[in-house]
């Protein structure tokens, strides 16, 4: 049974689950048509287990669905999951080119899918009804089509690595970094049957990431921070939009730099609000170092 969750003016919109789509009570025509899974209805989510790593510059993600096929027939389904349209920081102001990079989304890079641990085909079909709400910052769909058994029960999983959600602008010696920020849709379900009866979201940090200031921006009060993870479980969930999570991986840093004496580059470096200065006045020392041969010298002051 397909669940209405949120209304654009007269519009209905149902919106579904990662490897569900999007559909929409509006009638679309010609090439503005959106993506519009089918068969889902038939499927239910008995478990969902995600988990995200967060690395310096990108994210690990990997998601196992436990699903069940209600009906009494096999059931052809055709599903897509998003691909959210994200920005990289282009510092020669160009940021519209780095929004689809040529050599495929940014936000699914390396996109894997399994159907009972075996390799399951997938096409990236851009999204055509972007302009409306609906659609708003879905690039498009990694679409995959799976044959489920009556009353058979199935293990899906996905696998990407997506880039982070970051503006950055650069005049003369100065920068701006906007906060990078991660972006996940659990508003699913829609078109899979029932509710998710149970589900785990863990977000853990990486090698190399500082998980400190890591917040989960949006939903607020959700998720529980253990240690190095935030976690968030749950049951009998009808996700909508208000389940979507947005996580700001690191905050923005504005960064001022001038010449002092000597031409030594001394900069002022704002994060959360705090100032520091920032200097090349220091001298690197080191205990012991690699001796030095006729090709390379491993001195500290290279550094």
């Amino acid at each position: 049974m397909i669940r209405i969750f949120i209304f654009l003016a007269l519009a209905s919109v149902c919106v579904l689950a990662n490897g569900g789509g999007y559909h929409t009570g509006v009638e679309f025509t010609g090439s503005v048509s959106p993506f519009i899974p089918s068969g889902t209805q038939h499927v239910q989510i008995m478990n969902e287990d995600l988990e995200i790593v967060l690395n310096p510059k990108s994210a690990d993600v990997h998601v196992h669905y436990t699903m069940k096929n209600h009906s009494d027939k096999t059931q052809k389904v055709t599903f897509g999951f998003p691909v959210e349209d994200i920005e990289k920081p282009d510092y020669l102001g160009n940021q519209e080119k780095n929004k689809k990079p040529q050599t495929g989304p940014s936000y699914c890079r390396d996109y894997q899918v399994t159907l009972n641990n075996q390799p399951l085909k997938h096409t990236y079909q851009t999204e055509k009804a972007r302009s409306h709400e609906a659609f708003k910052n879905i690039q498009g769909w990694m679409v995959s089509t799976m044959k489920i058994k009556a009353q058979a029960v199935i293990e899906l999983k996905i696998s990407y690595r997506s880039d982070y959600d970051q503006k950055g602008s650069f005049v003369s010696d100065d920068s701006f970094d906007a906060a990078p920020l991660f972006r996940y849709r659990l508003s699913t379900g829609g078109v899979w049957h029932g509710p998710i009866l149970k589900g785990k979201v863990t977000i853990k940090s990486g090698l190399g990431i500082d998980f400190e200031p890591v917040r989960i921006k949006k939903p607020v009060n959700i998720f529980k921070k253990s240690n190095d993870s935030w976690v968030w479980e749950f049951e009998n969930l009808e996700p909508t939009l208000a389940h979507d999570f947005t996580i700001e991986v690191a905050p923005a840093v504005n960064l001022y730099n001038f010449y002092g004496k000597d031409q030594q580059i001394i900069g002022y470096q704002q994060i959360n609000g705090k100032w520091s200065l920032i200097h090349s006045k220091y001298e690197v020392i080191a205990s012991s170092t690699l001796p030095s041969d006729k090709q390379y010298i491993y001195n500290a002051a290279n550094l």
